[in-house]
């Protein structure tokens, strides 16, 4: 019975041995957030906004990483370095809409982004497709908070389309990538996005204003040795 424990003893020791050298990262992530000031409208933890007949949920293309924490768990040094933000000279903003059965309708044109300070903005371009609400972010072991996400089954290398002068029939879940044609703001930022030119069997269908503000996360990484 000693003899079985002693190679249990041994294997225990090593794998503790290999995963306290695992190399970590603690990454905090900057994200614009909506929120609504009226008191009736629902929304999921993870953003998703229902409303009559149509569930929708908005993502500005902002987030911002001011460092990261990265370093060995044995011992725990951190060491500080500075990530660079992806530069984005145009503004995108992502844009699900998922009818329950409905007939709707979006005229991206009537869509606008009102930053205080600045003039009213509308789009300039868009690209549509398949979307989904949420999108899998692999690697991660622990996520403190997570920002809203959405999958948009868009072709990354297409030009954008011009805003067309009808509406567009939605009758599925479709995903709007939207382009302003400012710099992206940065999450400490607020702004909000007002989505008029929805209709619903051909009669406008309003939605509240979409006000933005900063939200944050703390990301948790490690990695073993091989």
């Amino acid at each position: 019975m000693v003899k079985m424990k002693q190679p249990l003893l041994l294997l225990s020791i090593a794998a503790i041995t290999f995963f306290l050298n695992a190399c970590t990262g603690l990454v905090p992530i900057q994200f614009s957030k909506p929120v609504f000031p009226e008191a009736n409208i629902r929304m999921s933890k993870n953003g998703i906004i229902s409303l009559p007949g149509l569930d929708l949920k908005v993502v500005p293309r902002n987030e911002d990483y001011p460092f990261i924490l990265i370093g060995y768990i044995v011992p725990i040094i951190p060491i500080p370095s500075f990530l660079i933000s992806p530069d984005r000279p145009q503004f995108e903003i992502l844009l699900v809409l998922d009818p329950k059965g409905e007939d709707f309708a979006l005229d991206p044109g009537s869509i606008v982004l009102q930053i205080p300070g600045k003039p009213a903005i509308p789009p300039v371009g868009f690209k549509r497709g398949p979307g989904a609400f949420t999108s899998e972010d692999g690697g991660i072991l622990l996520s403190l908070g997570k920002p809203p996400g959405v999958s948009c089954n868009v072709d990354s290398h297409s030009n954008t389309v011009p805003i067309p002068v009808s509406p567009i029939p939605v009758l599925e879940r479709t995903c709007f990538l939207l382009t302003f044609n400012i710099r992206s703001p940065l999450p400490k930022k607020e702004f909000t996005l007002f989505i008029d030119g929805v209709t619903k069997a051909g009669q406008p269908f309003p939605i509240p204003p979409i006000h933005f503000k900063k939200g944050w996360t703390l990301k948790f990484d490690f990695g073993v040795p091989i």
